[in-house]
Protein backbone atom coordinates (compact mmCIF):
# COMPACT_ATOMS: atom_id res chain seq x y z
CA UNK A 1 0.00 0.00 0.00
CA UNK A 2 1.07 3.82 -0.44
CA UNK A 3 -0.04 5.64 2.32
CA UNK A 4 -2.47 8.46 1.47
CA UNK A 5 -3.22 7.10 -1.79
CA UNK A 6 -6.15 5.39 -3.01
CA UNK A 7 -5.76 2.40 -5.11
CA UNK A 8 -5.75 -1.72 -5.45
CA UNK A 9 -3.11 -4.07 -4.24
CA UNK A 10 -2.59 -7.27 -6.36
CA UNK A 11 -0.41 -10.42 -4.88
CA UNK A 12 1.71 -12.13 -8.02
CA UNK A 13 0.84 -15.36 -8.31
CA UNK A 14 4.38 -16.68 -7.46
CA UNK A 15 4.13 -14.71 -4.37
CA UNK A 16 7.65 -12.62 -4.95
CA UNK A 17 6.13 -9.39 -6.26
CA UNK A 18 3.15 -7.11 -6.04
CA UNK A 19 1.24 -4.56 -8.36
CA UNK A 20 -0.12 -1.27 -6.84
CA UNK A 21 -2.59 0.91 -8.87
CA UNK A 22 -3.63 3.70 -8.29
CA UNK A 23 -7.54 5.25 -7.79
CA UNK A 24 -5.91 8.79 -9.49
CA UNK A 25 -2.83 10.28 -10.61
CA UNK A 26 0.29 11.22 -8.38
CA UNK A 27 0.77 14.65 -7.84
CA UNK A 28 4.58 15.99 -9.29
CA UNK A 29 7.50 16.49 -6.97
CA UNK A 30 5.74 14.53 -4.26
CA UNK A 31 7.29 11.82 -2.04
CA UNK A 32 5.11 8.83 -1.26
CA UNK A 33 5.25 5.97 1.68
CA UNK A 34 5.41 2.31 0.41
CA UNK A 35 4.82 -0.32 2.80
CA UNK A 36 4.17 -3.50 2.03
CA UNK A 37 3.28 -6.16 4.52
CA UNK A 38 3.67 -9.83 3.44
CA UNK A 39 2.47 -13.22 5.87
CA UNK A 40 5.11 -11.74 9.00
CA UNK A 41 7.30 -9.84 7.22
CA UNK A 42 7.25 -6.41 6.56
CA UNK A 43 9.34 -3.73 3.87
CA UNK A 44 8.99 -0.06 3.57
CA UNK A 45 10.17 2.23 0.88
CA UNK A 46 10.14 5.88 -0.17
CA UNK A 47 9.81 7.10 -3.75
CA UNK A 48 9.62 10.96 -5.25
CA UNK A 49 7.96 11.44 -8.09
CA UNK A 50 9.17 13.64 -11.17
CA UNK A 51 9.16 17.18 -11.38
CA UNK A 52 6.47 18.84 -14.05
CA UNK A 53 7.55 21.75 -15.40
CA UNK A 54 5.12 22.84 -17.97
CA UNK A 55 2.64 25.61 -16.83
CA UNK A 56 -0.57 27.70 -18.40
CA UNK A 57 1.40 30.76 -20.60
CA UNK A 58 -1.95 32.57 -21.73
CA UNK A 59 -5.56 32.31 -21.76
CA UNK A 60 -8.10 33.34 -23.69
CA UNK A 61 -11.01 35.38 -23.49
CA UNK A 62 -8.57 36.77 -20.60
CA UNK A 63 -9.50 35.97 -17.04
CA UNK A 64 -11.81 39.13 -15.81
CA UNK A 65 -12.83 39.82 -19.50
CA UNK A 66 -15.88 41.34 -19.65
CA UNK A 67 -16.34 41.84 -23.43
CA UNK A 68 -15.86 38.07 -24.76
CA UNK A 69 -17.97 37.54 -27.67
CA UNK A 70 -20.66 35.10 -27.66
CA UNK A 71 -19.02 33.35 -30.52
CA UNK A 72 -15.35 32.66 -28.70
CA UNK A 73 -13.60 29.81 -29.08
CA UNK A 74 -11.97 29.51 -25.33
CA UNK A 75 -8.14 28.57 -25.73
CA UNK A 76 -5.68 27.99 -23.23
CA UNK A 77 -1.54 28.08 -24.18
CA UNK A 78 0.94 25.72 -22.03
CA UNK A 79 4.37 26.38 -22.38
CA UNK A 80 5.05 23.19 -23.84
CA UNK A 81 2.95 20.79 -26.10
CA UNK A 82 0.55 18.29 -23.79
CA UNK A 83 -1.78 15.73 -26.71
CA UNK A 84 -3.76 14.79 -23.66
CA UNK A 85 -4.67 18.32 -22.75
CA UNK A 86 -8.32 19.27 -22.33
CA UNK A 87 -10.59 22.31 -21.17
CA UNK A 88 -14.11 22.32 -19.86
CA UNK A 89 -16.55 25.50 -19.66
CA UNK A 90 -19.33 25.15 -17.16
CA UNK A 91 -22.61 24.34 -18.41
CA UNK A 92 -21.10 23.97 -21.58
CA UNK A 93 -20.73 21.16 -24.32
CA UNK A 94 -18.08 21.28 -26.78
CA UNK A 95 -14.88 19.94 -27.80
CA UNK A 96 -11.26 20.60 -27.51
CA UNK A 97 -8.50 20.55 -30.04
CA UNK A 98 -4.53 20.84 -29.37
CA UNK A 99 -2.49 22.19 -31.76
CA UNK A 100 1.16 22.03 -30.23
CA UNK A 101 0.69 24.38 -27.41
CA UNK A 102 -2.55 25.60 -27.79
CA UNK A 103 -5.75 23.95 -26.29
CA UNK A 104 -9.13 25.15 -27.97
CA UNK A 105 -12.45 24.47 -26.91
CA UNK A 106 -15.40 25.12 -29.35
CA UNK A 107 -18.67 25.04 -27.75
CA UNK A 108 -21.10 23.60 -29.75
CA UNK A 109 -23.73 26.36 -29.74
CA UNK A 110 -22.90 30.31 -29.18
CA UNK A 111 -22.90 31.21 -25.58
CA UNK A 112 -24.79 33.29 -24.39
CA UNK A 113 -24.65 37.35 -24.13
CA UNK A 114 -23.99 38.97 -20.78
CA UNK A 115 -22.91 35.77 -19.11
CA UNK A 116 -20.28 34.64 -16.86
CA UNK A 117 -18.84 31.80 -17.32
CA UNK A 118 -16.01 29.15 -15.75
CA UNK A 119 -13.27 27.67 -17.89
CA UNK A 120 -10.68 25.17 -16.96
CA UNK A 121 -7.33 24.15 -18.36
CA UNK A 122 -6.73 20.33 -17.63
CA UNK A 123 -3.30 19.38 -18.41
CA UNK A 124 -0.62 16.74 -17.17
CA UNK A 125 0.69 19.06 -14.71
CA UNK A 126 -2.13 20.38 -13.23
CA UNK A 127 -5.24 22.39 -13.78
CA UNK A 128 -6.18 26.04 -14.05
CA UNK A 129 -8.89 27.65 -13.69
CA UNK A 130 -10.31 31.33 -14.91
CA UNK A 131 -13.54 33.04 -15.48
CA UNK A 132 -15.08 35.88 -18.45
CA UNK A 133 -18.04 37.21 -19.46
CA UNK A 134 -19.37 37.79 -22.36
CA UNK A 135 -20.21 41.04 -23.99
CA UNK A 136 -24.25 42.38 -24.94
CA UNK A 137 -23.39 41.37 -28.44
CA UNK A 138 -25.83 38.71 -30.36
CA UNK A 139 -28.89 40.58 -30.60
CA UNK A 140 -29.91 40.86 -34.05
CA UNK A 141 -29.10 43.99 -35.77
CA UNK A 142 -31.93 46.83 -36.20
CA UNK A 143 -31.55 47.63 -39.71
CA UNK A 144 -29.73 46.23 -42.66
CA UNK A 145 -26.00 46.59 -42.57
CA UNK A 146 -26.10 47.47 -46.18
CA UNK A 147 -23.85 50.07 -47.53
CA UNK A 148 -22.19 50.27 -43.82
CA UNK A 149 -18.03 50.70 -43.96
CA UNK A 150 -16.36 49.62 -41.14
CA UNK A 151 -12.62 49.86 -40.31
CA UNK A 152 -10.09 47.21 -38.90
CA UNK A 153 -6.73 47.93 -37.66
CA UNK A 154 -5.07 44.12 -37.39
CA UNK A 155 -2.75 45.61 -34.79
CA UNK A 156 -5.53 45.86 -31.95
CA UNK A 157 -6.24 42.51 -31.56
CA UNK A 158 -5.10 39.50 -29.20
CA UNK A 159 -2.39 37.63 -30.96
CA UNK A 160 -2.99 33.85 -30.17
CA UNK A 161 -0.87 32.63 -32.79
CA UNK A 162 1.91 33.11 -33.61
CA UNK A 163 2.86 32.13 -29.83
CA UNK A 164 3.83 34.80 -27.24
CA UNK A 165 2.66 37.92 -26.79
CA UNK A 166 6.24 39.45 -27.68
CA UNK A 167 5.82 37.53 -30.92
CA UNK A 168 2.52 38.66 -31.60
CA UNK A 169 3.87 42.09 -31.10
CA UNK A 170 6.62 41.52 -33.46
CA UNK A 171 4.03 40.39 -36.32
CA UNK A 172 1.57 43.19 -35.33
CA UNK A 173 4.44 45.36 -36.15
CA UNK A 174 4.98 43.92 -38.89
CA UNK A 175 1.89 44.77 -40.13
CA UNK A 176 2.99 48.27 -40.12
CA UNK A 177 -0.56 50.78 -40.01
CA UNK A 178 -2.94 48.57 -42.32
CA UNK A 179 -6.44 49.67 -42.15
CA UNK A 180 -8.87 47.16 -44.07
CA UNK A 181 -11.95 48.47 -44.51
CA UNK A 182 -14.99 46.08 -44.89
CA UNK A 183 -18.60 47.25 -46.51
CA UNK A 184 -21.89 45.37 -47.04
CA UNK A 185 -22.80 45.58 -50.47
CA UNK A 186 -26.68 43.85 -50.37
CA UNK A 187 -29.16 43.39 -48.04
CA UNK A 188 -28.40 39.78 -46.36
CA UNK A 189 -30.09 36.73 -46.08
CA UNK A 190 -27.76 34.03 -44.73
CA UNK A 191 -25.15 35.08 -46.56
CA UNK A 192 -24.02 38.50 -46.54
CA UNK A 193 -22.27 40.11 -49.80
CA UNK A 194 -19.08 42.64 -49.08
CA UNK A 195 -16.22 44.37 -50.62
CA UNK A 196 -13.38 45.16 -48.49
CA UNK A 197 -10.25 47.36 -49.16
CA UNK A 198 -7.32 48.51 -48.18
CA UNK A 199 -7.57 52.33 -46.06
CA UNK A 200 -5.69 55.51 -45.99
CA UNK A 201 -5.53 55.46 -42.07
CA UNK A 202 -8.23 57.70 -41.63
CA UNK A 203 -11.21 55.53 -43.02
CA UNK A 204 -11.06 56.27 -46.19
CA UNK A 205 -10.67 54.04 -49.00
CA UNK A 206 -7.26 54.24 -50.93
CA UNK A 207 -7.97 54.58 -54.24
CA UNK A 208 -4.02 53.23 -55.29
CA UNK A 209 -4.68 49.83 -54.91
CA UNK A 210 -6.89 47.32 -55.77
CA UNK A 211 -10.27 46.77 -54.08
CA UNK A 212 -10.65 42.96 -52.08
CA UNK A 213 -12.61 40.85 -54.00
CA UNK A 214 -14.75 38.88 -51.69
CA UNK A 215 -16.22 36.26 -54.11
CA UNK A 216 -17.81 33.92 -52.01
CA UNK A 217 -20.78 35.48 -49.83
CA UNK A 218 -19.29 34.97 -46.36
CA UNK A 219 -22.21 33.04 -44.02
CA UNK A 220 -24.44 34.96 -42.06
CA UNK A 221 -26.45 34.32 -38.66
CA UNK A 222 -27.28 37.75 -37.80
CA UNK A 223 -25.56 39.93 -36.42
CA UNK A 224 -22.47 37.20 -36.98
CA UNK A 225 -20.66 36.63 -40.24
CA UNK A 226 -17.92 34.45 -41.52
CA UNK A 227 -15.71 35.44 -44.54
CA UNK A 228 -12.79 33.82 -46.44
CA UNK A 229 -10.73 35.42 -48.88
CA UNK A 230 -7.42 33.35 -50.56
CA UNK A 231 -4.82 36.78 -49.78
CA UNK A 232 -5.30 39.91 -47.97
CA UNK A 233 -2.67 42.39 -48.38
CA UNK A 234 -1.24 43.79 -45.40
CA UNK A 235 1.21 46.54 -44.86
CA UNK A 236 5.24 46.14 -43.88
CA UNK A 237 7.89 48.38 -42.52
CA UNK A 238 9.62 48.22 -46.18
CA UNK A 239 7.53 45.79 -48.41
CA UNK A 240 4.29 44.85 -48.74
CA UNK A 241 3.09 41.37 -47.52
CA UNK A 242 0.25 39.11 -48.29
CA UNK A 243 -1.60 37.03 -45.63
CA UNK A 244 -2.93 33.92 -47.27
CA UNK A 245 -6.15 31.51 -46.55
CA UNK A 246 -7.95 34.54 -44.20
CA UNK A 247 -10.87 34.00 -42.66
CA UNK A 248 -12.60 36.88 -40.89
CA UNK A 249 -15.33 36.75 -38.67
CA UNK A 250 -17.17 38.95 -36.26
CA UNK A 251 -20.50 40.55 -35.10
CA UNK A 252 -22.67 43.72 -36.07
CA UNK A 253 -23.55 45.72 -32.43
CA UNK A 254 -27.01 45.91 -32.16
CA UNK A 255 -26.77 49.65 -33.65
CA UNK A 256 -24.58 48.72 -36.36
CA UNK A 257 -22.14 51.13 -34.39
CA UNK A 258 -19.06 48.39 -34.86
CA UNK A 259 -18.00 44.94 -35.88
CA UNK A 260 -17.17 43.27 -32.64
CA UNK A 261 -15.08 40.13 -31.65
CA UNK A 262 -13.46 40.11 -34.99
CA UNK A 263 -10.74 37.39 -35.57
CA UNK A 264 -8.38 36.30 -38.14
CA UNK A 265 -7.35 33.55 -38.92
CA UNK A 266 -4.66 33.13 -41.91
CA UNK A 267 -1.18 32.11 -42.55
CA UNK A 268 2.06 33.99 -43.74
CA UNK A 269 5.07 32.49 -45.39
CA UNK A 270 7.95 33.29 -43.63
CA UNK A 271 9.76 33.80 -46.89
CA UNK A 272 8.02 37.03 -47.67
CA UNK A 273 9.53 38.31 -44.85
CA UNK A 274 13.10 38.40 -46.01
CA UNK A 275 13.33 41.95 -47.06
CA UNK A 276 11.35 43.14 -43.84
CA UNK A 277 13.85 41.48 -41.56
CA UNK A 278 16.99 42.52 -43.50
CA UNK A 279 18.05 38.87 -44.78
CA UNK A 280 19.37 38.58 -48.31
CA UNK A 281 17.31 36.99 -51.07
CA UNK A 282 20.03 34.65 -51.07
CA UNK A 283 19.34 33.35 -47.50
CA UNK A 284 18.19 29.56 -46.93
CA UNK A 285 14.16 29.49 -47.39
CA UNK A 286 14.27 28.04 -44.04
CA UNK A 287 15.69 31.44 -42.16
CA UNK A 288 12.99 32.98 -40.55
CA UNK A 289 11.82 29.74 -39.15
CA UNK A 290 15.33 29.02 -37.59
CA UNK A 291 15.20 32.84 -36.03
CA UNK A 292 11.76 32.50 -35.19
CA UNK A 293 12.53 28.78 -33.88
CA UNK A 294 14.39 30.28 -30.95
CA UNK A 295 11.71 31.67 -29.26
CA UNK A 296 9.65 28.61 -29.36
CA UNK A 297 7.70 29.40 -32.50
CA UNK A 298 7.64 26.93 -35.25
CA UNK A 299 7.10 27.12 -38.61
CA UNK A 300 3.75 24.97 -40.54
CA UNK A 301 3.69 23.33 -44.01
CA UNK A 302 2.04 26.01 -46.44
CA UNK A 303 -1.28 25.18 -47.71
CA UNK A 304 0.37 25.30 -51.36
CA UNK A 305 2.48 22.50 -50.70
CA UNK A 306 5.64 24.56 -51.06
CA UNK A 307 7.13 23.63 -47.74
CA UNK A 308 7.38 23.76 -43.97
CA UNK A 309 7.76 27.40 -44.42
CA UNK A 310 4.56 29.10 -43.17
CA UNK A 311 3.73 31.19 -39.47
CA UNK A 312 -0.37 30.45 -38.46
CA UNK A 313 -1.71 33.73 -38.16
CA UNK A 314 -4.60 33.86 -35.66
CA UNK A 315 -5.80 37.26 -34.10
CA UNK A 316 -8.61 37.61 -31.97
CA UNK A 317 -10.37 40.23 -30.19
CA UNK A 318 -11.17 42.75 -33.17
CA UNK A 319 -12.91 45.77 -33.46
CA UNK A 320 -14.24 47.84 -36.71
CA UNK A 321 -15.75 51.25 -36.21
CA UNK A 322 -18.32 51.79 -38.36
CA UNK A 323 -16.79 55.23 -40.09
CA UNK A 324 -19.27 55.64 -42.66
CA UNK A 325 -18.50 56.78 -46.55
CA UNK A 326 -19.09 53.84 -49.11
CA UNK A 327 -15.86 51.36 -50.88
CA UNK A 328 -15.96 51.84 -54.81
CA UNK A 329 -14.67 48.90 -56.53
CA UNK A 330 -11.11 49.67 -58.25
CA UNK A 331 -9.47 47.48 -60.44
CA UNK A 332 -5.40 47.21 -61.32
CA UNK A 333 -5.32 49.22 -64.00
CA UNK A 334 -7.92 52.10 -62.60
CA UNK A 335 -5.85 51.67 -59.59
CA UNK A 336 -2.65 52.52 -61.52
CA UNK A 337 -4.59 55.58 -63.39
CA UNK A 338 -5.13 56.91 -59.71
CA UNK A 339 -1.95 57.14 -58.69
CA UNK A 340 0.01 57.04 -62.13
Amino acid sequence: MIIGVAGTATLATDGLSATFVSAAAFDHATTYDLRMEVCADRASSTFTTDSCDNEVEEVFPLDGATDALYRTDIVARLDDPDPGAYITVDGVVGTTFVSGEVVVFQPDDPLDSGTTYDATVTYACSSESWSFTTSDVGAPTSTSPEGEVFSLDLTTGTFIEPGGSDIGLLIGDLFGDTELLLSVTDPPTTVIPMIGALGDGNGVQDVCVESIDIPDDPSYDDPYFQLEVDALPVSAISSPLTLDDVTLSGAFTADLAAIEGGVLQAELDSRSLFEVLGLPSSAPDDSVCLLFSAVGVSCEACSDGSGTYCLPVWIADLEAPNVGGTIVEIDAATAAANCP
